[in-house]
């Protein structure tokens, strides 16, 4: 059986000096912890990280989130899960090219969308106008992710002192990559070490522009499913952009950031760390053709009927829970009611247990309470 410490030093042999090393300090963010764990014998502190993040409830939860069409509609739909795997996989292959670690970009990938909602970002959209009017000023699935990862998921009971643990003690540089993976940004209170203001790590920009690639490519795969669009409306949109019909948005995205990153990519650790943007970026050819590939999509698919009336729908549910349960707190469960004190109010509470929910239990959940003639 491999030990940590050799996994360590094939790092220092293979990765490039830029790299984040799990053989540096590693610090762990935790809340509900007693002491930090003591890291594992036969894993690195990310691969640590990973393991635990797949075993949450939250993470098993992404199957029946919606990303952009109710999971419902069909089988082949992306769901929040589909796509963490989806980014996983293209996040690793640029980590595997510019010799970045592996580990923490999977762990990265693994969480980002821990913290969305159920029904997409309607879903977000709806829990943000509720938490515009308290002292929290909003909500994005950044921050939530983080919280999730660090206090709000109930992980297991520990067997030797028969307490009930909360987050996953994750590092630092996890949750540096989940509230940086997009570019709404909010710090949250519990992790107050974070700069909103420094680039994340090379591993955590690998992360953040996979978000991006997998989102154009697959959203376009399943507006095509969803007979949105059509396949003449695709090659026209190529044929413009990249002078061709047949390719791989996935391949193509992926070789520009690739050689983009080796035009200027930091001599060392050093250089990396005073840049003040991200070094992981598109070509300028290509950011001017992602941003018309983001306009098609808004314009075609975002803003058509099909996906407008769900997206109404899912966030009015979500805007009505948060009513009915502001209004009636023990309509949640005992567990989630005894967390509100002096440090956790009812209204981050309301949010925990909601943010955690599916596209289905949320239909049930409402279903539930108002019956099934009330449409919201």
């Amino acid at each position: 059986m491999l030990m940590r410490e050799e996994l360590e030093k094939r790092e220092q042999d293979d990765l490039a000096p830029y790299a984040s090393f799990s053989s540096d300090k590693i610090k762990r963010i935790t809340t509900s912890w007693e002491n930090d764990l003591k890291e594992s014998k036969n894993r690195t502190s990310w691969q640590l990280d990973r393991d635990r993040i797949i075993y949450t409830k939250a993470f098993k939860r992404l199957e029946y989130k919606t990303q952009v069409y109710l999971y419902r509609l069909s089988d082949h739909f992306r769901t929040r899960l589909t796509h963490s795997l989806e980014v996983s996989q293209i996040s690793r292959e640029l980590c595997r090219n510019l010799k970045l670690n592996e580990d923490l970009a999977e762990a990265i990938s693994m969480a980002h969308d821990i913290g969305h909602t159920a029904f997409g970002h309607a879903g977000e959209g709806a829990l943000d106008n509720k938490m515009k009017k308290t002292k929290y000023k909003g909500f994005c699935h950044n921050e939530n992710g983080a919280r999730v990862i660090v206090e709000s998921e109930e992980n297991y009971l520990d067997w030797e002192t028969g307490k009930k643990r909360y987050g996953i003690n994750p590092t630092l540089e996890l949750v540096d990559g989940v509230i940086k993976h997009s570019k709404r940004r909010r710090n949250p209170s519990i992790c107050k070490e974070i700069d909103l203001n420094i680039p994340s790590s090379l591993e955590g920009q690998c992360v953040a522009i996979a978000d991006e690639i997998a989102q154009r490519s697959c959203d376009i795969y399943d507006a095509l499913h969803m007979n949105i669009i059509e396949q003449k409306d695709i090659d026209e949109l190529f044929k413009k952009l990249f002078g061709k019909t047949k390719l791989s948005l996935i391949k193509t995205y992926f070789r520009d950031v690739v050689y983009e990153f080796i035009k200027t990519k930091p001599k060392g650790k050093d250089e990396f760390l005073e840049r003040k943007e991200d070094s992981i970026n598109f070509s300028k050819e290509m950011n001017d053709n992602d941003a018309k590939i983001k306009d098609f999509l808004q314009n075609n698919v975002y803003k058509s009927d099909k996906v407008m009336i769900l997206d109404y729908r899912g966030g009015k549910i979500i805007e009505n829970l948060f009513d009915l349960y502001n209004e009636e707190i023990n309509l949640i469960p005992k567990e989630y009611r005894e967390r509100i004190d002096g440090k956790t109010d009812q209204e981050l509470v309301i949010v925990d247990y909601i943010s955690g929910m599916t596209d289905r239990f949320a239909l049930i959940q409402y279903e539930t309470i108002v019956g099934t003639t009330r449409d919201p």
